[in-house]
């Protein structure tokens, strides 16, 4: 089945290798139905960490990181600094994990370069969705995040850089 109803998958001290983590992870890429999936006790290296990574944040684009898991809470490893899907809304997991990309951007000063490459023409039309994004999500940074971006930073970046049709 493509999206089993397997809930919860503990899969500690199981051996587990990065081989199996490329199959986990590519499993895990459009399943809906598991909440949590432990996997510490095992020989992952970066390779599957990351191969893991892509599946829950996969950060090459907005689209990516939109159509990643945002149901599977992965505990046993470390996935880094990114918005863990802890919440039982996937819409406002995925709300986090965009803003989060947008955050990493922020710092490089890239937004809206990337926005426009993403979505060319288009993009103008997704300056009132991308600032709603990073209002309604700017609530679960702060203090505790070393790597926070104030949402008003990220905004005047996108504002003071797009380019309006002439």
């Amino acid at each position: 089945a493509s999206n089993p109803p397997l809930e919860n998958l503990i899969l500690s001290n199981n051996h587990l290798n990065d081989d199996d983590m490329t199959m986990i992870a590519r499993g895990l890429k459009h399943n809906t139905n598991l909440q949590y999936l432990h996997l510490g006790g095992n020989d992952i290296t970066d390779i599957g960490v990351n191969a893991l990574l892509a599946a829950v944040f996969d950060s090459k684009s907005l689209n990516s990181v939109s159509d990643s898991n945002h149901s599977c809470a992965i505990e046993g490893i470390d996935l880094g600094n990114i918005p863990h899907n802890y919440s039982n809304c996937n819409r406002e997991t995925r709300g986090r994990k965009i803003k989060h990309l947008l955050s990493s951007r922020n710092r490089d000063g890239v937004n809206v370069y990337h926005l426009n490459l993403e979505f060319k023409e288009d993009s103008l039309k997704l300056v009132p969705h991308v600032l709603m994004a990073i209002y309604c999500n700017s609530r679960w940074y702060g203090d505790r995040n070393p790597n926070y971006v104030h949402p008003l930073s990220i905004m005047y970046e996108i504002l003071r850089s797009w380019k309006m049709p002439t």
